[in-house]
């Protein structure tokens, strides 16, 4: 399946726009996501299936996001709000150094477009889901930004 998608970053934060397309584009890219799952992701400036947006966490809850800390995609939608904070800084519970946090922050968010819901660590040692609210610590689950079964079968 054939996704469009645009990027765009909030007012409120100075991030270069060509970096963060390129970067998106490579996120979407990785043969470990969605890509692994038939969807093909595509860059345009007309008519996106999807836009994807960099965002100030002042800016989060008027996009109807319900906390400010994390970022927000419609389930089943066209929108995905990436938190400006967590993309600079990441999010230490998560056990990521910052590219693949950002990694799973993407893969998370198109996750929620695509309409699978949150999942839970399956068990001690197992690979933590993308699915899974990694931001807010990964339990007994082990760091990961591959798409796992519970990411899959989980909708």
């Amino acid at each position: 399946m054939d996704i469009s998608y645009v990027t765009r970053i909030d007012p409120k934060v100075n991030y270069n726009p060509t970096h963060f397309k390129e970067e998106i584009e490579a996120y979407l890219a990785d043969p470990d996501g969605w890509v692994s799952q038939g969807y093909r992701f595509r860059y345009t400036t007309t008519q996106p299936r999807v836009v994807i947006e960099l965002t100030d966490a002042s800016s989060l809850a008027q996009k109807g996001c319900y906390d400010a800390t994390l970022s927000c995609a419609e389930v089943n939608g066209r929108r995905m709000y990436l938190n400006a904070n967590r993309w600079i800084r990441g999010a230490p519970k998560s056990k990521l150094e910052l590219k693949h946090y950002r990694q799973y922050m993407v893969t998370h968010e198109m996750g929620h477009i695509l309409g699978h819901d949150h999942v839970r660590c399956p068990g001690k040692g197992q690979p933590a889901p993308l699915m899974m609210q990694q931001t807010l610590g990964i339990g007994q689950c082990k760091p990961n930004t591959k798409l796992t079964e519970a990411d899959i079968t989980k909708k």
